[in-house]
């Protein structure tokens, strides 16, 4: 399974569309976000099993993802998810 489509709307916005693949890497893809505004994300379905989903912000601009609060989403589900984060 895959997540077919990304989107993100607030100050600055993304949609990002992929297909089933065995391997996508977006991590040159950036969106531009304000601190303290709630940021909306839908992360859309690809296939019709339970997906876990996750996103993360590298917050200090480190080059990694491990850093405590750097997960912003997490979502198992078999549709497709819709939620807002804010950038503190």
């Amino acid at each position: 399974m895959w997540i077919a489509r990304v989107q993100i709307t607030s100050n600055g916005s993304l949609d990002n569309s992929s297909s089933y693949s065995s391997y996508s890497d977006y991590t040159e893809t950036t969106v531009t976000l304000a601190k303290n505004v709630s940021t909306s994300i839908v992360l859309t379905h690809g296939g019709s099993y339970l997906q876990h989903r996750r996103v993360w912000i590298d917050y200090n601009q480190d080059g990694d993802f491990v850093d405590a609060g750097e997960m912003v989403v997490t979502a198992d589900s078999v549709w497709d998810v819709s939620t807002s984060f804010t950038i503190p």
